[in-house]
């Protein structure tokens, strides 16, 4: 690939041109130049094909993330209701106490997980 023009020699070849159109080497550049920017539009289309694959991604896993957030609220509340079911109707004092922490674990982690995500 040949090089790339500067935008100061593409200025500086312009002026020559409108100032000594007879003498100017500019029309032979032409053909460099319209390959330059060829390879330019294809180097940004490639790019922002990327960009907008990474965007996509991001919004599926904040998505994702948020969907994961509220079932781990629904499975703290879940299991709340549980733990108070055991200690009061089943006589379970060991069992209900554990699913009462088990909810309280869920609850922090959620929330954490809400702030990590949030940020």
């Amino acid at each position: 690939m040949p090089a790339l023009i500067g935008v100061n020699e593409f200025v500086s070849e312009t002026k020559d041109d409108i100032n000594s159109p007879t003498t100017s080497s500019f029309v032979s550049r032409m053909a460099h130049c319209r390959q330059m920017v060829s390879t330019l539009e294809e180097s940004l289309d490639f790019d922002r094909d990327g960009l907008t694959k990474m965007k996509k991604a991001v919004k599926a896993i904040y998505n994702g993330a948020n969907a994961h957030i509220d079932n781990e609220v629904y499975l703290s509340k879940a299991l709340e209701r549980l733990g108070a079911n055991a200690m009061t109707k089943d006589q379970e004092p060991d069992i209900g106490s554990a699913f009462i922490k088990f909810s309280i674990v869920t609850k922090e982690l959620s929330a954490l997980l809400k702030a990590k995500v949030c940020n």
